[in-house]
């Protein structure tokens, strides 16, 4: 009964426009006659303006089909946006509530000696931000130095108390060659040349520990890079002079070949490869 009704209606609706247009037409011819053959511009005017109208009436219906498609097009268009700009504050509010807890806990823990997040916070937060930035479509670029200083505070955390060791392992060593030396030597010739010659080439050796440890001591791994860490590490081991304690040695060099490999890994992929031993070293750091 619907679809006969609607016929009916575009039947009449085309009867219209098709009257509408005859008339226009008419009008039209009638005031070109008027214009041209009897030199009425007055009244041709007024034919030619009624018929233009009569036209623009009959196919009024095409126009509003047009600007119909054209406003659906651009509605269309328009929900895309507000859906695309909905994720996007989605993405912004989490962003926000991350950014706000994360200084909250700094600011609560700043100045206590437990203030700093805990291995396993630091490394859940730090994949809150990168799955953050990969939702906004950031560039693995920028999510590499969002992550890199992360990523080092955990390398420093991890070898630096290693280094820190053997530094000081050596450093002993240098204290009791010290000692021995002005134990020896106290009570040197001043005027015995060979006395004097053998206090200097000892002096020389102990000077030699002093300044291969020193350095190690006192910078340790602040200025090793993310990636520079694990070469860094294993040059420590191959360049040992002779003097250095076997003890000392055989721990830095043990430390080495079971973290090198978690070094670059970190280094690589910005991710810690064995998680459970990341976060049992990390604890065991802080509370030593």
């Amino acid at each position: 009964m619907r679809d006969g009704s609607n016929a009916e209606e575009s039947w009449l609706a085309a009867a219209i426009n098709a009257l509408l247009a005859l008339l226009g037409t008419c009008l039209l011819a009638r005031g070109v006659w008027l214009g041209f053959i009897v030199d009425e511009n007055a009244m041709a005017m007024t034919y030619l303006g009624a018929g233009l109208l009569f036209l623009f009436a009959a196919t009024l219906d095409r126009f509003k089909a047009l600007k119909g498609m054209g406003v659906e097009l651009q509605m269309r268009e328009f929900d895309q946006k507000i859906g695309q700009a909905d994720a996007i504050l989605a993405q912004l509010k989490r962003l926000a509530e991350l950014s706000g807890a994360s200084l909250l806990e700094l600011a609560a823990g700043t100045g206590r000696w437990d203030g700093a997040p805990s291995p396993l916070a630091s490394y859940e937060l730090s994949r809150s931000v990168k799955g953050m930035l990969e939702s906004l479509g950031s560039t693995s670029l920028v999510v590499r130095r969002a992550l890199v200083p992360w990523a080092r505070s955990a390398c420093i955390d991890a070898i630096g108390p290693v280094v820190g060791q053997y530094a000081e392992a050596v450093f002993r060593h240098y204290w009791e060659m010290h000692r021995r030396f002005v134990a020896a030597f106290s009570d040197a010739d001043p005027n015995d040349p060979d006395q004097q010659a053998a206090k200097e080439a000892a002096r020389q050796r102990v000077d030699e520990v002093l300044s291969y440890c020193r350095p190690v001591r006192d910078r340790g791994v602040a200025d090793w890079s993310l990636e520079s860490t694990p070469s860094r590490l294993r040059e420590l081991v191959d360049s040992a002079p002779a003097f250095v304690p076997k003890d000392a040695l055989d721990e830095l060099r043990q430390q080495a070949n079971l973290w090198g490999p978690e070094l670059e890994y970190l280094a690589r992929e910005l991710d810690f490869r064995d998680k459970e031993s990341w976060f049992a070293k990390l604890a065991a750091t802080r509370i030593g």
